[in-house]
């Protein structure tokens, strides 16, 4: 979650909030609400200094506010797409890249694509043991070409008349 701003100034907040909160102004503090609770409460930076105010408390330990942005972004794929949890497997254990960037690219797969063929072509890569996304996307866009686009009047019309 972006932290909360006011007058140029941002404000932390506790990791587990995500989603919009509200901020109220006093003469001596910053109240933020998140509906009818309070969540966070700052001393109050006179002039809009650009400055981030931030609450040790609010700081997750060292190394666990990665571990919790990859269990979110796991747990929203395979909300989506449970038949995914051995390919998931498979891409951690390859080691390619940033784990959170590869399941936010294969979660936007999930969203974009029709079900069936991204399942076809997961399983084969899965089979061939091919964890390059990318690879993955052209295999996919294969298999519902001829579906979903015409390609050089392979709809039977012709486009010059």
């Amino acid at each position: 979650m972006e932290r909360p701003r006011l007058h140029g100034n941002q404000y932390s907040v506790p990791l587990p909030v995500g989603r919009q909160v509200q901020v109220r102004e006093t003469s001596q503090s910053i109240e933020i609400y998140d509906g009818p609770r309070t969540v966070a409460t700052h001393q109050r930076v006179e002039e809009p200094a650009n400055k981030r105010v931030t609450d040790p408390a609010h700081r997750p330990p060292r190394g666990e506010g990665k571990k919790m942005r990859l269990a979110q972004e796991e747990a929203a794929l395979l909300a989506l797409a449970p038949e995914l949890l051995s390919y998931v497997d498979g891409l951690r254990k390859s080691g390619q890249g940033l784990p959170v960037l590869w399941l936010r690219r294969l979660l936007s797969l999930v969203r974009d694509y029709p079900r069936a063929p991204l399942v076809a072509a997961i399983q084969e890569a899965a089979r061939y043991g091919l964890f390059d996304l990318q690879r993955l996307e052209r295999m996919v866009l294969k298999r519902i070409g001829e579906d979903f686009f015409f390609l050089n009047g392979d709809n039977g019309e012709d486009r010059n008349e």
